[in-house]
């Protein structure tokens, strides 16, 4: 339904906020129904793997195990690239206060400081969900309040260190217990509710960052690969 232009940090090309899920509800049965916010290059179509600017490094952007549906992708950039979109500039008052996922495909970190203040003022979120990989760049630290550092068990120590809350991805079961069991004195850290309870997102809304006060004590939760490219993800 809106959109935003920015200029990507990760290499200063032309991106694209598309804001989706407020006049027709997301049926993602794992999220529930979250307004998405998804960033795009604003040059090139999502199936181009041209997706450095708003992907930078993540391990898994292009075919090295993303579970995002390319498909949908294009088919919200398609719409954008027609003008079916409104600027978020125009948003209306009764579309704002919903509750947002940040990064239904692309990272949030892909955006300035300023870039990300107008986006959050404009939707002015109840509550919100959403993830980086670029979390060790000092670039994205701004984001720690927001957002959890994407990690795996080999990075999450660090992650955990500098002060993020971590959504730590695993590839089985009896990793994440373990996972759990070794690092259970160093913060709190659970499995992810969707996991073992089969709630979704919109009912949890867990993974929202650290908050405007940081603490010493840092949570992590632990999920599952999951998709039909679970087995390709690129997991330490």
């Amino acid at each position: 339904m809106y959109y935003m232009l920015y200029n990507s940090q990760f290499d200063g090309s032309r991106c694209v906020a598309v804001v989706t899920g407020i006049d027709r509800r997301s049926e993602n049965p794992k999220t529930g129904p979250l307004v998405h916010v998804w960033f795009l290059s604003a040059d090139h179509r999502p199936n181009t793997y041209e997706d450095y600017g708003i992907c930078g490094d993540c391990p898994w952007s292009g075919d090295r195990g993303c579970y995002v549906r390319l498909s949908t992708c294009c088919t919200i950039w398609d719409r954008w690239a027609r003008g079916g979109y409104t600027d978020i500039s125009g948003i209306l008052p009764e579309h704002t206060r919903q509750y947002v996922r940040y990064g239904a495909y692309g990272d949030p970190g892909s955006m300035h400081l300023t870039s990300w203040e107008q986006l959050h003022a404009a939707l002015a979120p109840r509550a919100w969900t959403g993830y980086t990989h670029a979390w060790a760049e000092p670039r994205c630290r701004y984001l720690r309040q927001y957002l959890m550092a994407s990690t795996t068990r080999r990075d999450d120590p660090i992650a955990r260190a500098d002060g993020w809350n971590t959504f730590m991805v695993v590839r089985t079961d009896k990793d994440a217990e373990k996972s759990i069991k070794v690092w259970k004195d160093y913060g709190t850290i659970d499995r992810c509710k969707a996991d073992v309870y089969g709630l979704t997102c919109r009912k949890c809304m867990l993974c929202c960052g650290a908050g405007r006060r940081m603490t010493a004590r840092t949570r992590t939760v632990v999920m599952v690969a999951h998709g039909r490219m679970a087995k390709r993800m690129v997991i330490a």
